[in-house]
């Protein structure tokens, strides 16, 4: 599998964003940028238990969140974010928390904005455990040098400078007024990407585990467990069973879901696996902590909505292009983005980042069954 520099910048910004106009734009308030760590919130969520908040994941760069788990005798950090100088940040607040070391890391899944920081961790903790599923040590091997290298600021940022310059897409698509001011966000951030994220050495997981594993830290457990695939084919999720704390990774996202390379045949069926786990307290992937199960089972809702409409579309013989048409999920866009401060962020971050390689993915699924590639 191989991603462009440009189809990642689209997986992680929704790149076209169409807003309401662009002089509104150009004086309003804009997202938080997520390398910033004073943009991040130090939570608790239990005793013992942190969570770092990345600001809402609709800028063209994002960041994972981390949770940090205290136990008698050290501490494990699930994810480490994109950026170096974040995880440092992270590493100091630590240390203010507790005096106790970092003895355990794991990678939730392969997407580089929660496992760049790897490398601050072992500087900071020598011996450290990188713990993820053999999926995710696969794949952020072969795909995540690309991610941290010159050249790709340098194409992106190149891409964004003759888009501006012809005033079309590179499909020809004029840019629309309303599409600047974000293409310029996006110009800043990729420069302050390239000074911070070139310089990172890449640390993959240098422990795999299966169906799951069971960490104590002195008395504390921590399960890690693999429930099955959906946002990737790797997704791990950590169960912090005293607290009733679950780290979700990207299976679960709010305000909306991340989608692209993902296995939505199976994605609901992974959900209720984490649903059974009765947990108190969710913290997402990107987004806020969630205190109930009410919005994983929108997701699942969501999820379902789109089997069954493709499921109709193929049924009648329609063509992926027609499907696409057809199932435009416009009224789960409103359900998860109406009441969002950055609504038409949200929105049409929710088509690019969901919806276009949603129903694109199910339909594959739904002709030929179970993927076996996230490409």
């Amino acid at each position: 599998m191989s991603r462009s520099p440009k189809l990642y910048f689209q997986r992680w910004a929704a790149v076209w964003i169409a807003l309401s106009c662009a002089n509104a734009i150009a004086g309003a308030k804009l997202p938080a940028f997520p390398e910033n760590p004073q943009a991040h919130d130090l939570e608790k969520v239990a005793e013992g238990v942190y969570a770092f908040i990345s600001p809402i994941g609709v800028t063209p760069l994002v960041s994972g969140n981390s949770l940090v788990v205290i136990g008698d005798d050290s501490v494990l950090v699930v994810d480490t974010g994109q950026f170096p100088s974040l995880a440092r940040a992270e590493i100091a607040k630590i240390r203010e928390l507790t005096s106790l070391p970092v003895r355990y890391v794991v990678t939730t899944h392969w997407h580089p904005d929660h496992w760049v920081g790897n490398e601050q961790f072992v500087r900071a903790f020598p011996g450290i455990s990188i713990i993820a599923t053999a999926n995710t040590r696969a794949l952020a091997q072969s795909h995540g040098s690309q991610f941290v290298s010159t050249e790709y600021a340098d194409k992106i940022l190149d891409s964004i400078d003759k888009a501006l310059a012809r005033g079309t897409h590179g499909d020809g698509r004029r840019l629309l007024p309303s599409e600047l001011p974000y293409l310029e966000m996006a110009k800043i951030q990729f420069r302050g990407f390239g000074k911070d994220l070139t310089g990172a050495k890449l640390i993959y997981p240098n422990v795999v585990f299966s169906d799951g594993m069971d960490i104590y830290l002195g008395k504390r457990l921590v399960q890690i467990r693999f429930l099955g695939r959906g946002n990737t084919g790797g997704d791990a999720v950590v169960f912090v069973p005293d607290a009733k704390v679950l780290a979700a990774g990207d299976l679960v996202v709010n305000p909306f879901p991340y989608g692209s390379g993902s296995f939505y045949s199976e994605w609901s069926s992974t959900l209720q696996k984490l649903l059974a786990l009765d947990a108190r307290v969710i913290v997402p992937g990107h987004g806020s902590v969630e205190r109930d199960d009410a919005y994983v089972k929108r997701l699942i809702k969501l999820l379902g909505s789109l089997q069954d409409q493709v499921a109709a579309a193929i049924k009648e013989d329609l063509s992926l292009e027609d499907t696409q048409k057809r199932v435009t999920l416009a009224d789960a866009m409103q359900e998860f983005c109406g009441g969002q401060e950055f609504k038409e962020l949200c929105q049409n971050s929710f088509q690019f980042n969901f919806v276009q390689p949603a129903v694109a993915r199910t339909y594959k699924e739904q002709k030929e069954g179970p993927l076996a590639t996230e490409d």
